[in-house]
């Protein structure tokens, strides 16, 4: 039997409702292509897939450019002999692993920006140039932008170092070692969600429009803008996107070479089901951006290293101390802690039999020679505050069956103990910077990037 049409009134209120439901998606969720350098959706890729033993030799010139960039945050912070505004380059053909798509401006217009968990402010090259470094594709034009204005000099977020007054706007000039800089105007933007449900946009949302940058590691092949900053501070995209973030942001990530794009999301889109953990973060807020971990002790397999916590924890100028970060590579340990575990790791692989691997300048310390028959990889464990880490023997290792090796996927440090990107593949992290909590259980990343 054929059903009644709605009434007029009936319709309406659904069309309402409809409308209500998208704008609350609109101002609660927002989601961006999240792309490894390497991936076959990387406007970077190499037009192949890179070897294992190149995978792993580019891992370790990223993971090393990395340690570079981190020391330099707390040296920029510390240090007064240093000029308050240098920090090492945390892009360049060489020093980032991930991207971000985001659309930015009216009509909007894709950029692709490094993800950075260890920045605050975001920022991207502008026309009119007075110098830029080469861009493939077309730099962003604020006069094409029916969105766009310069944040003015009284602006809540004209401060700190690198900022100033120019007229009555709000200025910055970051210096990354010498002699590369990028100069530019702070201001509000329009940005445009480039995945998810639907197109969301936020407004003003406040950026570093560099139309002066020198001396940036680049050729003519370059497809980076700029820089997106993920860190603790006010000037952080998170906390530029407001209400529409609630303070946290996720990620699930991929292999290495997977065929897949992951996705960077916000808000309500930032979310974790099933039997997930949580550990709180350690904010060191008039110091870093970066996200600190209450770190204990370290298990490989079922043995429990017995590690002094006192050796994880961060000074109060930001030294030292154990953090979570997606722009290395590879895991980083303290000396002490790495010397450690490599003596188990060589006792334990030495009960089998395998034979260490020296074929290659790896980067990576700790190589064997594959063996077939040999499958009892252990796993590794980080036990957090209130939570434990427990990498699987992919996570903890490097394996490669097809080339014959495989390497222990970290490396000693002096500077900080960093659960890299690799120790993170195929986990779905949350961080809550609204609530200091790092929320984390495992996930396989290719079904629900």
């Amino acid at each position: 039997m054929a059903q009644d049409a709605p009434s007029n009134a009936t319709f309406s209120f659904l069309v309402c409702l409809c409308l209500l439901v998208s704008f609350m998606v609109s101002i609660n969720a927002l989601s961006f292509k999240l792309i490894h350098r390497d991936s076959v959706h990387s406007p970077l890729y190499p037009g192949r897939n890179l070897s294992d033993i190149e995978i792993v030799q580019r891992g370790m010139e990223i993971s090393r450019a990395r340690m570079s960039y981190l020391g330099s945050i707390i040296s920029k912070a510390t240090n007064g002999s240093i000029h308050p505004d240098v920090i090492t380059p945390p892009i360049g053909n060489h020093m980032f692993l991930y991207m971000v798509d985001i659309a930015f401006g009216s009509p909007s217009k894709i950029q692709h920006l490094v993800m950075d968990t260890g920045s605050f402010p975001t920022w991207m090259q502008c026309q009119p140039c007075i110098r830029c470094y080469p861009q493939a594709y077309k730099i962003f034009e604020p006069a094409m932008s029916s969105t766009y204005s310069k944040l003015p000099c009284n602006h809540p977020l004209c401060f700190g170092s690198g900022f100033s007054c120019s007229g009555n706007d709000c200025v910055y000039t970051f210096i990354y070692g010498t002699p590369s800089q990028t100069k530019g105007v702070f201001s509000s933007e329009t940005i445009t969600s480039t995945a998810g449900r639907s197109l969301e946009t936020v407004s003003n949302v406040a950026f570093g429009c560099s139309n002066d940058n020198v001396d940036f590691p680049f050729d003519d092949s370059n497809l980076l803008g700029g820089l997106l900053g993920l860190g603790y501070g006010a000037q952080s995209i998170l906390s530029q996107l407001g209400p529409n973030a609630r303070g946290r942001f996720s990620y699930c990530l991929q292999g290495f070479q997977s065929t897949l794009h992951s996705y960077l999301r916000f808000g309500s889109d930032a979310i974790i089901n099933g039997q997930y953990q949580v550990t709180p973060l350690m904010r060191i807020a008039s110091v870093s951006p970066l996200y600190y971990l209450y770190l204990n002790d370290i298990s490989i397999g079922n043995h429990r290293m017995g590690f002094s916590p006192g050796l994880f924890i961060a000074k109060e100028d930001g030294s030292g101390g154990a953090i979570i970060d997606s722009g290395s590579s590879w895991g980083w340990l303290h000396p002490f802690a790495y010397n450690e575990i490599e003596r188990v790791l060589v006792l334990y692989f030495g009960q089998y039999s395998l034979e260490r691997f020296y074929g290659y300048a790896l980067g990576l310390n700790l190589c064997y020679i594959y063996r077939e028959d040999f499958k009892d990889y252990p796993s590794m464990t980080y036990h957090l505050k209130d939570a434990d880490l427990v990498l699987p023997p992919e996570n903890a290792f490097f394996i490669s069956q097809a080339e014959g090796f495989f390497c222990f996927a970290s490396n000693p440090n002096v500077q900080h103990t960093v659960v890299g990107a690799w120790q993170q593949h195929n986990m779905r992290f949350v961080f809550d910077a609204a609530n200091n909590q790092l929320l984390f259980e495992p996930e396989d990343c290719s079904i629900n990037p």
